[in-house]
């Protein structure tokens, strides 16, 4: 057969990958796209479920005057692009439809800067006689250098099966900032990067776990008790869920650590066993000596009314599943006082 179709000149061509396909449609919508590119950092392709996958983005000269910003919320400017889904999830979407988040990161655009125009000039000859003489142009400004941020990717998808991945990004990143007056800019296409994600190790899970709580619970810095605590909510382990539900709300040595309570809201909205952060955090209203917040109560009632991520609910039925909260834990601190 190969003989016949070489003698008649005829070529077999193997279709085109699907998801490259895609991916190529995105990016021929924005020219720009080959400026954008990503990768994993240090090279490292295999990572746990729950371990932190950090993500260098680089943008050649697309802006001047950004700012580095290596605490980047990358749900809220790219879109996480998968070749497929089954064993994915997108942490925060029921956090997102709950609290109505939004706001991207990034420092401001600085001007363009234009060189100085060109202007004539009269010079006298030995003669006498002025000549008009006009000077060249200035070189044109170096370009600026590109710019580089890292992102957590687990902040945009969380792997709970292993296997092979491949994704890009469609970063939707102040377009109109970038470009001024582009109006709807079609997003910035990444290249394909490809990672694998191995089976679940218990304990790979609790030394990971331990380590976040000693920086927690230790004498650390404001910055190191951040990342401690991002650690456990990628995590999102049994323990990973317990410590962030039972130190919900507890933190208030200093403003900067108030911060904690954030990582923590995400960290519940997003782990993958739901029921055990409703069971969990249910179990601290009837502790009368168990001091609760109101984001507590509002992070409860929330995460109740999706028991499965992507329910529906309104905002009368949130209402009556947070008043009830508050009845339950009313009659607790009364039985309490007694």
């Amino acid at each position: 057969m190969i003989p016949v179709l070489a003698f008649l000149g005829l070529v077999w061509l193997s279709p085109q990958d699907p998801f490259v396909a895609r991916r190529d449609a995105a990016a021929a919508l924005n020219s720009r796209s080959p400026r954008f590119t990503i990768a994993l950092a240090d090279s490292h392709r295999s990572f746990r479920p729950g371990e932190k996958i950090p993500l260098v983005l680089s943008y050649d000269n697309l802006g001047r005057g950004w700012a580095k910003n290596e605490d980047v919320s990358l749900p809220h400017f790219a879109d996480v692009v998968l070749d497929r889904t089954v064993g994915t999830a997108r942490p925060l979407a029921d956090y997102d439809r709950a609290y109505v988040s939004g706001g991207v990161c990034c420092g401001a655009p600085g001007g363009v800067v234009h060189a100085s125009p060109s202007f004539d000039r009269i010079v006298f000859g030995a003669d006498g006689v002025p000549y008009f003489v006009k000077d060249p142009p200035p070189p044109p400004p170096p370009p600026p250098p590109p710019v580089t941020i890292t992102v957590l990717l687990n902040e945009g998808v969380r792997f709970d099966a292993p296997g092979h991945y491949r994704l890009y990004l469609a970063d939707r990143h102040d377009a109109e900032r970038i470009y001024p007056n582009a109006g709807r800019t079609p997003p910035l296409i990444s290249n394909i990067v490809e990672l694998d994600i191995t089976a679940r190790d218990a304990e790979w899970e609790d030394r990971t776990a331990a380590g976040a709580l000693a920086i927690l619970d230790g004498p650390s810095s404001d910055l190191e008790w951040t990342t401690a605590a991002r650690t456990l909510r990628f995590l999102g382990s049994e323990r990973a869920i317990d410590e962030m539900a039972d130190r919900l709300g507890r933190q208030t040595s200093t403003p900067a650590r108030l911060e904690h309570d954030i990582e923590f809201v995400l960290g519940l909205f997003g782990a993958r066993d739901r029921a055990r952060v409703i069971a969990r955090m249910e179990m601290a209203l009837d502790d009368a000596h168990r001091p609760l917040s109101g984001l507590y109560l509002e992070t409860l009632t929330a995460i109740r009314m999706t028991p499965v991520p992507g329910a529906h609910y309104t905002a009368a039925q949130r209402q009556a599943q947070l008043k009830a909260y508050q009845r339950r834990r009313s009659l607790a601190l009364k039985r309490a006082r007694r």
